[in-house]
């Protein structure tokens, strides 16, 4: 079997499976779905510190796939050290203070709309109150019972997205609140018991507007931070974007206390092909038999709770390993000889950013995209493989325009590359400048016409990178989108 070349049905069949691979967490609605796709790194044990208070990383980097993990494993009853056994934490009780999905909390268009029209203190008020109130749902639940219909509880409970008519604010009001949350951290230390705050899609309030975004993520951040310092008991774990973090931090007078209790998710080229071995077996039982199949094939341990999981170690190269991975999938080379490109090397190397940065959603978008192509034209794979260089190449500019739009939402300055359609790398940085200077018709990214302002910008958000000559290049996750070409390139595969 192992040796055996898949026919056309077997093939298309598998390249449904991984076509269906969703690169998104937000998208894995089902809770065993969450647990089955989930890879735990050795970074994560971090996470369980008490002095961590803020998880970030660049768009797609796993910070919703993390705070989702967290959520079902408070759902399911299950102890930490089951995903994640090097985690020295007592186990604590996990408390949503904000997320986008649920009803438990205001819609975050609603939060948008109050950010707008709150003062700072009104916003800090916000926070405050509805921290306290969703820790006193989960530690006090019977002070809810029996309130009457106008009480604050009760508005808050029933009726989240009515904003100001449960804040109802006063004189004192989060001295108030803040007293409810002394009594709770009295508790929690008589009891020695831990309570984690989690917060998810902060990036989602103010979704086209970066003021609004910026100012309702450093309240919270502000507030936690003077909060840290008075309780051990209760503390936040703060999923956030790397854009939004930096503005917190750079607008800080305690930019130095935010980064030291700050955990940065990155992933290196090892963790990536794990995460993509555990994707491929959670999507379907062939997939995985395909994986585990030969000398060559990926070992799986089965869980009864967490599914199918990679090895601990996938070295690079070795009878088991990410190269093997990668030529089980598309072959040896990226096109005719040695030349052409190593493709378990060719893979990281094209998803990069300027910083070398690759983000898990990537990867799984160009196998999901690839799979995608060959359905449509018809599988080019032979013998075993699943998939043709071609259609991995051709899966390239999808997953190009896919990462700028997204990149957009948080840097819409990306789309200033478009004045430089067609050009052939590597660019003259004068003429960039004078193309980047203008602004493109119906955006506002707050540039203006100063295109040195824009290259900065560009340069340290690793979508353009400054060569040795001074001249300047853009890495292929951003490149594609834009038709920027190469000197002697190949045309791409449609």
């Amino acid at each position: 079997m192992a040796g055996r070349a898949l026919n056309d049905g077997d093939r298309r069949a598998l390249l449904h499976d991984l076509q269906r691979m969703p690169p998104d967490a937000d998208l894995i609605w089902d809770t065993d779905d969450v647990l089955r796709r989930f890879v735990p790194l050795p970074l994560h044990d971090r996470l369980f510190d008490p002095q961590v208070m803020i998880i970030r990383g660049a768009r797609g980097a796993g910070k919703s796939m993390l705070f989702h993990v967290l959520r079902a494993l408070a759902e399911k009853g299950l102890p930490l050290t089951a995903l994640f056994p090097r985690a020295r934490v007592q186990e604590p009780t996990w408390i949503e203070g904000f997320a986008e999905t649920g009803m438990r909390h205001p819609a975050t268009h609603i939060v948008e709309e109050f950010v707008k029209s709150a003062s700072d203190e009104e916003l800090r008020t916000f926070w405050t109150l509805h921290l306290t109130l969703c820790v006193l749902h989960q530690f006090e639940p019977t002070l809810f019972e029996g309130q009457p219909e106008g009480s604050r509880s009760t508005k808050w409970l029933k009726e989240p997205h009515q904003i100001r008519q449960w804040l109802q604010l006063g004189p004192h009001s989060e001295n108030r609140f803040v007293t409810g949350l002394d009594q709770i951290e009295t508790a929690l230390a008589d009891d020695k018991r831990q309570i984690f705050v989690t917060y998810d899609h902060l990036d989602k309030i103010g979704l086209h507007d970066a003021e609004v975004r910026a100012r309702a993520t450093s309240s919270l951040l502000s507030l936690w931070l003077s909060l840290g310092n008075r309780y051990r008991m209760l503390r936040p774990k703060i999923f956030l974007r790397e854009d939004l973090f930096e503005r917190s931090a750079h607008q800080s007078a305690d930019a130095s206390k935010l980064r030291g209790r700050s955990l940065s998710l990155t992933w290196d080229t090892q963790a990536l092909y794990r995460m993509l071995v555990r994707h491929m077996a959670a999507e379907s039982p062939a997939l995985a038999a395909w994986i585990q199949k030969g000398k060559h094939g990926v070992p799986l341990t089965e869980h009864p709770t967490f599914g199918l999981m990679p090895p601990d170690h996938l070295p690079e190269d070795g009878a088991i390993s990410q190269r093997k991975l990668v030529e089980r999938i598309v072959g040896p080379h990226m096109g005719k000889g040695p030349t052409a490109g190593i493709p378990y090397r060719w893979i990281p190397g094209r998803l990069q950013d300027a910083h070398k940065v690759v983000v898990p959603r990537s990867v799984l978008t160009l196998f999901a995209i690839a799979a995608e192509k060959a359905l449509s034209n018809g599988p080019q794979a032979t013998s075993t493989r699943l998939l043709h260089p071609d259609e991995l190449r051709g899966a390239i500019e999808g997953t190009s325009r896919q990462h700028v739009n997204q990149t957009a939402e948080e840097h819409l300055v990306v789309m200033r590359l478009e004045n430089l359609r067609g050009r052939v790398l590597l660019l003259d940085r004068d003429e960039t400048v004078e193309a980047l200077a203008r602004p493109r018709p119906g955006l506002r990214d707050g540039f203006g016409e100063d295109g040195e302002w824009v290259l900065d910008e560009l340069l340290r958000i690793g979508i353009v990178r400054r060569r040795h000559d001074g001249r300047l290049d853009v890495p292929d996750i951003y490149r594609f989108a834009f038709g920027l070409k190469r000197k002697g390139g190949v045309a791409r595969p449609r």
